[in-house]
């Protein structure tokens, strides 16, 4: 067996004969939904606020004239007219208007990257919108991957898709600038603490009372509900709502489910009363969400 130089050694910096002992951190790529798509002419995508983060490349090929403008609800607006990685966190209220002159295609999908099962690592880290052209060819390979994978995984699948998710989100965090040593910074060992009532709140059909949730990590009411807004920055009930809006847009991502069936798995009274929260929250209705995966 060849040996490691010394001066290699010393430059590693550590103790290679030591095991690694720190909080327990599961990395999981989810893949919502995704594919190649057709953009037709002078396309737009409507105002909306997702519960996923969505990947895309600007439609391509971009003939000179052609192009595409994302809107962002602060005003701001990002105008492409070369090929570009997109890139929209979740809970950004964005429009995307494409202004070909022919049908183009266009490859993007939806996904979070979590952290102990529970925390997406682009949200906790602010992970801010952008477009870049630099790491296209890499980014586009690793998407054709991802959407190519077939809709049942096998366990040799499931591994690749992880493997190609976890790679793209290291990419798409350079792009972003998030350094190493920021998502130290906020991944807390408190998190690691709010497990049991974060599984809890996922699980649930039903919205977990206060007193539940605390006494599931063991502290009290008022302590547990300063703690978990502190570090997860918003309190359980929005939490658990922003649970129930995405189970609503995986269900809708199946074309076999009517919005009564996804309405009565929600919790929801009727389909009027699942459709109205759910523009309340997406700013578009069940209706135009299902039309972007035809």
């Amino acid at each position: 067996m060849n040996k490691i130089p010394e001066k290699q050694l010393f430059c590693l910096n550590c103790d290679l004969t030591s095991g690694k002992d720190g909080i327990p951190v599961t990395l999981q790529f989810e893949f919502v939904v995704g594919n190649l798509t057709k953009v037709p002419v002078c396309h737009s995508t409507l105002w909306r606020k997702m519960p996923f983060h969505m990947c895309s490349l600007s439609p391509i090929p971009l003939p000179e004239g052609n192009g595409a403008e994302v809107y962002f609800e602060n005003g701001h607006s990002i105008t492409i007219n070369e090929p570009s990685i997109i890139f929209i966190p979740a809970g950004v209220t964005h429009r995307i208007d494409d202004f070909g002159s022919a049908p183009r295609e266009s490859l993007w999908i939806h996904f979070r990257t979590q952290v102990m099962h529970n925390f997406d690592l682009f949200t906790h880290c602010g992970a801010q919108p952008f477009v870049s052209r630099e790491g296209y060819e890499e980014v586009r390979d690793l998407l054709f991957k991802i959407v190519q994978q077939p809709k049942v995984l096998n366990t040799a699948n499931a591994a690749w898709l992880q493997l190609y998710g976890l790679n793209l989100t290291l990419k798409l965090l350079e792009l972003a600038g998030i350094k190493p040593e920021s998502i130290q910074e906020k991944i807390s060992p408190v998190l690691n603490r709010l497990q049991p009532a974060l599984d809890l709140l996922r699980n649930a059909d039903r919205k977990p009372e206060l007193a539940e949730l605390a006494e599931a990590v063991h502290l009290s009411k008022s302590r547990f509900l300063t703690l978990f807004t502190q570090e997860i920055g918003i309190p359980p009930g929005k939490y658990f709502r922003q649970l129930q809006f995405e189970r609503a847009c995986r269900l809708l991502t199946d074309p076999d489910r009517t919005l009564a069936e996804c309405a009565e798995l929600l919790g929801f009274s009727d389909a009027f009363h699942f459709s109205r929260e759910f523009h309340k929250l997406s700013g578009i209705t069940p209706g135009s969400y299902r039309k972007q995966f035809r």
